[in-house]
This record gives structure tokens, C-alpha cells and sequence, in this order.
């Protein structure tokens, strides 16, 4: 098997992987640059994508003959997600704009419903945001936006989380609303303003 990472040739021994998957793995361990990711991946001179989970280890390795792999560090994947957070942010205000609505008109079931598809898109987003903080190494306590530090906003959205999660178990709908408009929304334009800052300064 012919490997090649970034351009250069990788003299290693995959006799011991079974499918594409295991060499991936193996070289994801051993070879492939620290603190980067798989970009792309060709087989044979294909290019390779996974449709579904596990796909690569439909893939013998006795069949691979040319496998070409390029990386991207995790500060380029960071920046470049960064640039589509903000439309990823605003999809989230407009489902959460609709929640508060439903919660106010009684409509419990619903907004519930509402709700449950907000909550992995939110914790995506926090997530997110401690890995970039980390990868592009922001100093949160003295970056400012619109006069608040990025640290402000980060201490915030953790709180008004929080906030929202002892409001639910309390069934206290109308005060989940209140916070869903003017505590969550604000935060989640604030980290808008954020992501479009950093974007603007990455592509300057």
C-alpha cells in the first residue's frame, strides 16, 4: 500500500489493518501531524467520503492500493468553522424565538417538543466554543465586544443554561419564556457579534 499524507510518501506497514478504517486509525496514532485532523482522503485516486457511520470498514485494505491523505490543523478547522457559526447561531434564535412564543401561549407540549430539538444545537454550541478557545488560544478575560469581554459572555451563557435547566424541572413556563427571549437571546447574539469579529479579523 502506497500512503501518502500531505504530499510525502509514509514508509509504514499496514499489514496488521483489515480495512480502510484501521489504517486510518493506525495513522490518525502514529503519523498523521499533531493537533491535525483528516481533511480529505483518496482510494485509488477516489475520493473517499463517508455516507453513513462505519462505511471505511467496508473497505478491505488488501484493495487499497494509493491511499493520498491530506490533514487541516485544528486552528484552520476552527477558523473555518467559525465563519458558519453565525448562521448556525441564528437558526438556533429562530427556534428558540418560536419556544418562548409556544410557552407563552400554554402550548406546553409543543414548545417542549421545540425545546428538545434546541438543546443538542446548544450544547454543540458551548462545546464549540471551549474547543475553539482552546485550539485558536483566545484570551477570553481581554478580548472585548461591544464592551463586554468575551469572558463575560462565556461566564453568561453557562449561567443562563443553568438557569433555564432549574426553571424547566420547576414547570414555571412563563418565567422559561421571559428567560428564553431576553437572557438566552441576547447572549446568543452577543456570541454572534463574537464569531463575526473573529471572522472579519481571520480574513483581514
Amino acid at each position: 500500500m502506497n500512503i501518502t499524507i500531505n504530499g510525502s510518501r509514509v514508509s509504514r506497514s499496514m499489514g496488521h489493518a483489515e480495512n480502510l478504517e484501521e489504517v486510518l486509525l493506525d495513522l490518525s496514532d502514529h503519523t498523521i501531524p499533531r493537533n491535525h485532523l483528516v481533511g480529505s482522503v483518496m482510494v485509488n485516486g477516489n475520493e473517499f467520503s463517508e455516507i453513513f457511520p462505519g462505511q471505511a470498514r467496508e473497505i478491505s485494505s488488501v484493495h487499497i492500493n494509493d491511499l493520498e491523505i491530506t490533514t487541516v490543523s485544528l486552528e484552520q478547522f476552527a477558523k473555518a468553522a467559525i465563519q458558519d457559526s453565525v448562521k448556525f447561531i441564528s437558526d438556533i434564535i429562530a427556534s428558540v424565538t418560536e419556544a418562548a412564543e409556544l410557552f407563552r401561549m400554554f402550548d406546553e407540549t409543543e414548545a417542549n417538543e421545540k425545546m428538545s430539538r434546541i438543546i443538542d444545537p446548544l450544547r454543540a454550541l458551548v462545546s464549540f466554543i471551549s474547543s475553539t478557545r482552546n485550539d485558536l488560544k483566545w484570551d477570553f478575560e481581554n478580548e472585548y465586544v461591544n464592551g463586554h469581554s468575551i469572558s463575560e459572555q462565556w461566564d453568561k451563557m453557562n449561567s443562563v443554561i443553568d438557569e433555564l435547566k432549574s426553571t424547566q424541572e420547576e414547570g414555571d413556563w412563563i418565567l422559561y419564556a421571559d428567560l428564553l427571549e431576553y437572557e438566552l437571546i441576547p447572549v446568543l447574539k452577543a456570541w454572534m457579534a463574537i464569531f463575526n469579529q473573529k471572522s472579519e479579523a481571520y480574513n483581514a
